[in-house]
């Protein structure tokens, strides 16, 4: 085995280092969404992420280098990067999901491998041993997201006003009153045990409810409760408006599917340009529109529980799963001079810290470990302390930045996905 050599002296890692990357495609991705994005050739696939990293799965190739792409640079140095940069371009919801603790990724790696499962294996669960705490920042004014499970009070107050609905009948109104109360009574994690278990009595719970959120769509408030529809405000009937239309829009793209019950009890978030939303492992969530950037740790460990033709492990998702409610899974940046930082997890509670700096002008920082740099649009120059490294880079270039003091110059938006950074 060759030794393992310092990233950090290697010299033959340029200190500006062009990265190629190539766009995934999943059934729910835009056509051409990243290639038209990021002016890259059109592929006429469904297009759904770009990763930048090391990641065995999709490693970014390096252009003019010695080392063919990250993973072996990686390889050859014995470095970790400790994050995946992520461009997203959702076209249709995403499955519902979470993502394991390190503790449990190592496990449940263990476990897939003695089964000799292979690593890409559709049926395995566990790709690598790492935990994949995620970082997601709209790209545009409505990107959407389910994330966190809401109060059970105020699903069980949405599901009460549902019911009220003159269109549903009798049969349907006591249906979605026994899921009112398993909500309120019963527990998260006990409910979506059984919603999951998908028995004919959870479908008719979900015929049910879907039936309900149509009626809204198509006639609008009918409350058969005159107390329930004066008890509504402008702000409840919009938070109605917002859940029957979610419900009818899953059930438009998974029919039948018990994963829009799921989806009933969690936040819907509709984030503005810049904003982000911060997903400790074990957050259920799900993707719903829109086109985002994500950082996250470097792992590809996924357990899904609905909306989704990928494969799903119920009893595996409940074990990781955190069953708290999240009033606002938003994440406030910090300044860093004219930028954002992003910094989710800097005590490394849930893996080695990384970061994100949302760059829309001039930017200075100093970085301890590589960094990868993406631009989305405009034109930037990227140059070092001694301005002995410099690059002009355009939409779609990427790059990897060596550990050192960096400044970037230009106008529009780029990222810089990092370790711990200092002014």
């Amino acid at each position: 085995m060759a030794a393992k050599v310092d990233c950090v002296t290697d010299n033959r890692m340029p200190p500006i280092a062009l990265l190629r990357n190539r766009p995934i495609a999943y059934q729910w991705g835009e056509r051409n969404g990243i290639s038209d994005r990021l002016g890259y050739a059109a592929t006429m696939n469904h297009e759904a992420e770009l990763w930048i990293g090391s990641h065995p799965k999709a490693p970014s190739e390096l252009v003019d280098c010695p080392f063919t792409d990250l993973h072996s640079w990686e390889t050859e140095t014995g470095y970790r990067l400790p994050y995946l940069l992520k461009m997203l371009a959702v076209a249709q919801p995403l499955s519902i999901q979470a993502h394991p603790t390190t503790a449990q990724a190592e496990r449940g790696f263990n476990a897939d491998n003695s089964k000799n499962l292979d690593l890409f294996a559709a049926e395995r669960n566990y790709k690598d041993p790492n935990s994949k705490p995620e970082l997601v920042l709209a790209l545009e004014t409505g990107f959407e997201a389910l994330c966190g499970f809401r109060d059970p009070a105020d699903s069980a107050k949405l599901l009460t006003r549902i019911t009220a609905q003159n269109t549903v009948n009798e049969a349907g109104a006591k249906l979605l009153a026994d899921l009112t109360d398993r909500v309120t009574t019963g527990g998260l994690k006990e409910t979506v045990k059984w919603v999951l278990a998908n028995s004919a009595e959870v479908q008719a719970v979900l015929g049910a409810l879907t039936a309900a959120a149509i009626g809204i769509g198509e006639g609008g408030f009918t409350d058969a409760d005159a107390g329930a529809a004066a008890a509504g405000s402008a702000g409840d009937d919009a938070a109605l408006a917002d859940y029957a239309g979610l419900i009818t829009r899953l059930q438009n793209c998974y029919p039948n599917d018990p994963g829009i019950l799921v989806a009933a009890l969690l936040n819907h978030v509709k984030l503005a340009h810049g904003e982000a939303l911060w997903l400790p492992p074990g957050t259920i969530h799900a993707y719903l529109g829109g086109y985002g950037i994500e950082i996250m740790g470097p792992s590809d460990n996924v357990l899904r529980g609905g909306l989704t033709p990928k494969h799903i492990d119920i009893p595996e998702l409940v074990k990781i799963t955190d069953f708290t409610p999240v009033a606002d899974p938003r994440l406030t940046p910090e300044k860093f001079g004219a930028a954002k930082r992003f910094n989710p997890d800097a005590a490394g509670q849930h893996s080695k810290p990384f970061e994100l700096l949302h760059v829309v002008g001039d930017a200075e920082f100093t970085a301890e470990s590589p960094s990868c740099v993406l631009v989305c649009s405009g034109e930037f120059r990227v140059f070092d302390g001694e301005r002995i490294a410099e690059r002009h880079l355009k939409i779609g270039d990427a790059v990897l930045l060596t550990p050192g003091r960096w400044q970037i110059t230009g106008a529009g938006e780029c990222f810089v996905a990092s370790g711990q950074l200092a002014p």
